[in-house]
């Protein structure tokens, strides 16, 4: 967008965009004014990055570019879009739609339509929680599937406008989408 530049800063976790957990290394970049400012906060606060981790995460930085054939995050990428196309059919198949979302690592699933499915236990109806909480708690102790009420990520406010909606990470091992799958399947 025109002029954005100069108000923008982009930021990225070493740790999340490798997948090691715990590493604390990052970076961001952006006009140079506003990286000073962020410098001047933060310059106390970057000093306990271990060398060893700079050093480690410049190799896998250098192997992505010099070793495309062999790179982490083609593949992980390539595995991430799997494992959304197959929970995405999972969920339509099991008559639950699943929302259009650009970018990000989950999928939001229109529970509504199976309300009916859950309803009859006396456990549902008991139950004084939102409806997607009580989806959510239902899946959670029946089928042993983590899907989080979308609700929780709202404004106590304005949970009602979220109220049959799931979200489900795709960030996970086949194996682990496999298996949700198989559960999902359950469902139909």
């Amino acid at each position: 967008l025109p002029g954005m530049w100069d108000r923008t800063v982009t930021t990225c976790s070493g740790g999340k965009l490798f997948g090691v957990t715990g590493w604390r290394i990052g970076w961001a970049y952006g006009p140079k004014p506003i990286i000073d400012k962020m410098y001047s906060v933060c310059k106390c606060d970057t000093f306990g990055t271990a060398a060893i981790l700079q050093v480690a995460l410049t190799g896998m930085m250098r192997n992505e570019r010099l070793h495309p054939a062999d790179s982490f995050l083609a593949r992980t990428s390539a595995m991430y879009a799997d494992n959304e196309r197959k929970l995405r059919a999972a969920f339509s198949g099991a008559g639950m739609p699943v929302l259009a979302v650009e970018g990000g690592m989950f999928l939001v699933v229109d529970c509504t339509k199976k309300k009916v499915l859950f309803q009859d236990t006396a456990e549902f109806r008991e139950s004084t929680d939102q409806f997607d909480v009580k989806m959510s708690k239902f899946i959670i102790q029946h089928f042993k599937l983590q899907l989080l009420p979308l609700s929780a990520f709202y404004h106590p406010e304005a949970r009602v406008k979220s109220n049959s909606y799931l979200r489900v990470c795709f960030a996970k091992s086949s194996d682990t989408i496999d298996t949700a799958v198989k559960i999902i399947k359950t469902f139909e």
